[in-house]
């Protein structure tokens, strides 16, 4: 399964990435930006998280599958799981510098909320360094498949 969610999100990268290249030639590029952007991010996430699983499928990849990943990669894969938890997957009005304040007028509350934009577009550079990290991964995705394939007693693919 993590196979198939890195697969899919290299294809939202391209996507965003040639975006990019064209120079955002949309009346709404920056909403087709964002909406990428969202999908790279929780797609890039679900093979690291605890999800419902089943027995014969491994959903959650282990940590030792980030053992490739420079510092600057391990810090883009953190940023990566910070924008998912707080702005994309949950709610979290932290996340957006959210304020809500009651005012009185008249004999009536008014509630109003202040805060900075919530979604921003995924940077170029950082597309491109993720496409990188996740080719990593596969990669080392594809060498525990083969490892797995070649022990005593197993047959089958995978």
């Amino acid at each position: 399964m993590s196979y198939q969610d890195l697969s899919q999100t290299l294809k939202f990268i391209d996507v965003i990435l040639k975006k990019y290249e064209n120079n955002f030639e949309s009346d709404n590029a920056e909403e087709i930006l964002i909406a990428l952007s969202i999908a790279i991010i929780v797609t890039y996430w679900k093979p690291f998280l605890e999800n419902k699983a089943r027995s014969d499928v491994k959903s959650l990849l282990p940590d030792k599958s980030l053992n490739k990943f420079s510092k600057q990669e391990m810090k883009l894969h953190e940023k990566m799981k910070k924008i998912r938890n707080k702005e994309f997957a949950h709610s979290d009005p932290d996340a957006h510098d959210l304020d809500v304040y009651v005012n009185k007028v008249g004999h009536q509350n008014v509630f109003i909320s202040t805060g900075r934009g919530f979604y921003l577009p995924m940077e170029k550079y950082d597309a491109l360094l993720l496409k990188e990290m996740i080719s990593k991964i596969l990669d080392w995705i594809s060498l525990e498949i083969e490892r797995i394939q070649n022990l005593p007693g197993i047959s089958g693919n995978f």
